[in-house]
């Protein structure tokens, strides 16, 4: 059989065009022979030959239009036979049915179908469209095939956007749109997640007639299609949906325009019941613990936290389809019932499978937590699933779009908390309450990763285990294309964007990277507007697309020093993570992904080095863990990552005395110290310089002047032992630290001929990491933070009034 393509010719785009055009003037006009003439090059065009000799056939007493009529079929010889037989309709047929399983055959309706297939005589398209001729009338001449999947390309984009419940289609008959939805570009692009297909087809004949057109491929008998073929098909699907309401069900129902029995009235009425059904049974449990939940005051929950007379029940939402936060969730799970709480952690149960508003209601209903632990969502954006009284810790690991909005800022319940990764803005522009957030580091896990340092010779020299494998090329392409989905007249300002930083991403090592990143977006987004009245689209651009951009330029760089310096030096380098073989510049360097666990701890303690690159968190969790492993990891570094090492420069200056105030009139607007009086400053500008992250005369007078709202920046953070353990951390690894590719190449150097220096360096690093930086210290760190602001509540709510 031969290959037919997925996507139609230009030819027959436009040979079907021609046909569409020529169909209306030829049965007005059956005698025309310059019509007819055209009519038969067109059936060519689109590899009909049968039919275009038949009307040859019809010409050839015409001995005007001999020397045309050669040609044509000249012409039509070199087409391959286009005829279907029945024998090899059965055959494609039963190829279909015996990939999904004796569940889906019926010999009577089969016998049934054979015979009806002789009725008609088939042909197919060199684009593969089906054409019948039933009764001697030639139907269905049109390009439908092209039609039917160009319908559903919209829906396409919408579905392989994120993880939904089963897509239901009526009827395969003609397979179009099921070859369409089973090609794998119609796959969702979440990592590990399988969308669930329904086909319902009350008729057997239709059924039988789709399935024998085309062969379907061995994907058809994957699990995640469910057939229901019959006259009680209907009521097999309704009854399917109701057992597994556990799960989302249908958000997208497709019909089949080809389809002669169409079901889809029968289909939205099985689905807008249960609609209703779950909604009425949703809005009951909601209120019924909202009741529950609102007959606990501040007093009773301090109580709770501070005495703890029964173990906690911590409940933690997660999703399977995460690269990490489903480990992390489980490492938290385990740290907290090292402590003494109960846990619960709720998540997909199948890779085929979506959370409903159900899930979460029943796990609250069923659990009675006294605390819930949400990953990057606050509250208010799943309000419908945790109803307001619950404590809520919203743990924030990631910089997420929907976070820097004020709209969220100010729905923030008083039993509501964030710890992890919180951005100064967040309180400061977005309305979040300051004291119910918490900064907190990305923790690692103690139980899961403790190990020393390999004896035995190293796997390879240079090991970097990140999942950011996408070429920055596509990467920026991705997100053009989301601008113009969803801010279309701005698409041009993001391209310039997008290209200036991609330009002058290296340009000035001593820059600091976000204030450059900030100001470009600002100029080249807002240039005649204040960017802050348009907050939503300016925290989209910052946070979705040009941190991020910039975050794949830094890391894809480091790489690439990386990588030329192992070719010098004949070192081994491999990259460990999602979808490094599919990077061209990088693909020889991946070594697949490593589980979270084991294997991971492993890949830490087996190389000489492990690169850590990011703008954002220079002591990332995978440095907590390679040091937990007995690795030694080493840390690229901008300029920014020095803003801990100048707070403690600005405490130090404010404690000692020794700074000297600077006054506008008389108003105290900066803070001077000499690098002679301020020792902290004095190592963070040796350690810039060393770097290279300065200019040469940069610190020519060797002071340090701080604006009072740095000042005040720094003396609110020092108010955190979680960030002043985060600063000792940092001035403890210096030493690890590079900036450019002759530093890289000389720590990689130093750690591969000197192995006492890598195992003093290494075991230095390990000693600096606070308790706070291990899952089971973050634990604490979490339950007492939630405790205290509890506690502080209730004392304010039994505070006599005056």
């Amino acid at each position: 059989m031969s290959v037919i393509s997925h996507q139609p010719m230009v030819s027959t785009i436009e040979a079907w065009a021609k046909i569409a055009e020529l169909g209306p003037r030829l049965a007005a006009n059956p005698s025309d022979g310059s019509i007819k003439l055209q009519w038969i090059q067109a059936l060519l065009a689109i590899g009909l030959r049968t039919l275009a000799l038949h009307e040859i056939q019809q010409l050839a007493s015409d001995t005007r239009m001999h020397a045309q009529l050669v040609d044509l079929i000249a012409k039509a010889e070199r087409i391959d036979d286009d005829l279907i037989t029945p024998e090899q309709r059965e055959q494609i047929l039963r190829t279909n049915l015996g990939r999904l399983g004796p569940a889906i055959e019926n010999q009577n309706e089969l016998d049934r179908w054979r015979a009806s297939a002789y009725e008609q005589i088939q042909f197919r398209c060199a684009d593969a469209n089906i054409v019948r001729v039933v009764a001697g009338r030639v139907d269905q001449l049109q390009d439908i095939r092209s039609g039917l999947r160009g319908m559903i390309n919209q829906a396409i984009t919408t579905l392989t956007g994120r993880p939904r419940g089963p897509i239901v289609l009526d009827g395969v008959s003609p397979p179009w749109i099921l070859q369409r939805l089973l090609e794998e570009d119609a796959q969702p692009t979440t990592l590990g997640f399988r969308q669930q297909l329904i086909v319902v087809q009350p008729s057997w004949s239709d059924f039988l007639d789709g399935m024998s057109m085309i062969d379907l491929g061995e994907q058809i008998g994957d699990d995640r299609i469910e057939w229901f073929v019959g006259p009680d098909a209907i009521d097999r699907f309704s009854s399917y949906i109701r057992r597994h309401s556990g799960k989302a069900h249908s958000s997208v129902l497709i019909a089949n325009p080809g389809n002669q029995s169409p079901r889809v009235s029968e289909i939205q009425q099985v689905l807008g019941d249960l609609d209703k059904e779950e909604q009425a049974h949703n809005d009951t449990l909601y209120k019924d613990l909202a009741d529950r939940y609102s007959d606990r005051d501040a007093i009773h929950w301090s109580a709770r936290f501070q005495r703890r007379s029964e173990p906690l029940r911590v409940l933690i939402p997660t999703s399977r389809y995460t690269t990490y936060l489903k480990h992390s969730c489980a490492d938290l799970q385990r740290a907290l019932e090292g402590i003494g709480c109960q846990c619960r952690v709720i998540m997909e149960p199948d890779d085929l499978s979506v959370f409903p508003v159900d899930s979460y209601l029943r796990a609250l209903d069923d659990f009675d937590p006294d605390l819930v632990v949400t990953i990057n969502y606050p509250r208010s954006t799943i309000a419908e699933r945790i109803p307001p009284g619950v404590p809520y810790v919203c743990w924030v690991q990631d910089a997420m779009v929907h976070l820097f909005n004020e709209d969220c800022g100010n729905a923030v319940g008083e039993r509501e908390f964030f710890v992890g990764m919180i951005h100064p803005e967040l309180a400061g522009r977005y309305a979040y309450p300051q004291d119910q957030m918490q900064w907190m580091p990305m923790p690692a896990s103690q139980s899961k990763f403790a190990g020393s340092a390999s004896s035995s010779p190293y796997e390879c020299e240079i090991a970097w285990v990140t999942h950011q494998s996408e070429p920055v090329d596509v990467q920026c392409d991705r997100l053009l294309g989301m601008v113009c989905e969803h801010f279309p007249d701005r698409a041009a300002h993001f391209e310039t964007l997008f290209t200036q930083i991609r330009d002058g991403f290296s340009e000035d090592p001593a820059r600091f990277v976000f204030s450059w990143l900030n100001q470009l977006t600002d100029e080249c987004l807002f240039p005649d507007q204040d960017p802050h009245a348009e907050s939503i689209i300016r925290a989209h651009a910052i946070h979705g697309m040009v941190y991020p951009i910039a975050e794949r330029l830094f890391r894809h760089e480091t790489l690439r020093w990386a990588n030329e310096l192992a070719e010098k030096n004949n070192w081994r380098l491999r990259v460990f993570g999602n979808g490094w073989d599919a990077n061209p510049e990088f693909a020889h360097l991946a070594a697949g992904p490593v589980e979270h666990g084991h294997q991971l701890h492993e890949c830490y303690r087996s190389s000489a080095v492990q690169i850590h690159a990011s703008l954002h968190q220079p002591m990332h969790q995978r440095v907590s863990e390679c040091l937990i492993s007995g690795g030694l990891p080493i840390v690229r570094v901008a300029r920014d990552a020095f803003a801990m090492m100048n707070d403690a420069a600005v405490l130090e200056a404010v404690e000692s005395g020794a700074a000297t105030p600077i006054y506008e009139g008389d108003t105290q607007t900066a803070l001077r110290a000499t690098l002679e009086d301020n020792p902290s400053g004095a190592k963070m500008i040796e350690c810039i310089r060393r770097l290279g992250l300065c200019t040469e005369n940069e610190f020519a007078e060797r002071t340090l002047t701080w604006p009072m709202t740095k000042v005040l920046a720094a003396q609110q953070s020092s108010r955190s032992s979680a960030q002043r353990a985060n600063t000792d951390r940092f001035c403890s690894m210096t030493d690890s630290l590079f900036a450019n590719k002759p530093g890289l190449e000389d720590l990689i150097r130093r750690a591969v001929t000197d192995p006492q220096w890598r195992d003093a360096q290494r075991a230095h690093a390990r000693s600096s990491l606070d308790a706070v930086y291990t899952m089971e210290g973050f634990a604490e760190q979490v339950l007492k933070f939630v405790a205290d602001s509890i506690s502080d509540q209730s004392t304010a709510e039994t505070r006599p009034t005056r």
